[in-house]
């Protein structure tokens, strides 16, 4: 892999990890551990940059997986002040399996199959996952938007409870 071509990664290697972090600090952070470990690993000198794409979306994952462990794959809760977006604040509320799929899918443009591949799972099981993150995700635009949740009684497929406030 070139410099030129390491250069075009960087910035969605950063997305990615935002997505996945909720944080942009522990999300560069993040970024520099899995660039490390692609160069010690000798990913990074191979010819195939897709090939060493997914590896470090791999390496972010399994970084994002190991910080999270304690609080069932959600990161800390923080004031909604900090999320600049709601967006963010939506995704934050998500584990981090179904912030991996969102990111890697929707934000990245992975095909399903690769998805699958990155994260080691059934491509139907990627399926489930992206359906119920979309409605997580609805839900929760609809909540920030109107104060009123699309699915007002009970919980979602996340187990996240949604009640007017």
């Amino acid at each position: 892999m070139s410099g030129t071509d390491l250069e075009i990664l960087i910035p969605k290697l950063r997305r990615f990890a935002r997505a996945l972090y909720c944080n942009k600090s522990d999300a560069d952070d993040a970024v520099c551990d899995s660039l490390e470990a692609a160069m010690e690993a000798g990913q990074i000198s191979g010819d195939e940059i897709i090939t060493t794409e997914l590896w470090l979306f791999n390496a972010l994952i399994a970084g994002a997986r190991r910080r999270f462990a304690s609080d069932g794959g959600k990161p800390v809760a923080l004031p909604a002040s900090v999320y600049p977006t709601d967006i963010e604040q939506a995704m934050a509320g998500l584990t981090v399996e179904h912030r991996a799929v969102v990111a890697l899918h929707i934000l990245e443009g992975v095909g399903l199959e690769d998805t699958a591949d990155v994260l080691g799972t059934p491509m139907t099981d990627v399926r489930d996952t992206l359906d119920t993150a979309r409605e997580h995700l609805a839900n929760s635009a609809n909540l920030l938007s109107t104060g009123t949740p699309t699915y007002p009684v009970g919980k979602d497929r996340l187990g996240s409870e949604w009640r007017a406030s």
